[in-house]
């Protein structure tokens, strides 16, 4: 398996994982036409804004 590959599948899981999330499901509430696509960490504590 590529390093690639790894990667998209770490981003898939975590995609799945934020799908669950309590936060997303009331996303889904106002907004039932959204999709997650994307996610980005911010474990370190800073933004990349």
């Amino acid at each position: 398996m590529s390093v690639k590959d790894k990667e998209k599948n770490v981003k898939k899981q975590i995609i799945d994982e934020m799908k669950n999330s309590e936060i997303f499901k009331s996303v889904m509430d106002k907004f039932p036409d959204a999709e997650l696509i994307d996610v980005n960490s911010n474990k370190d504590g800073v933004d990349n804004d």
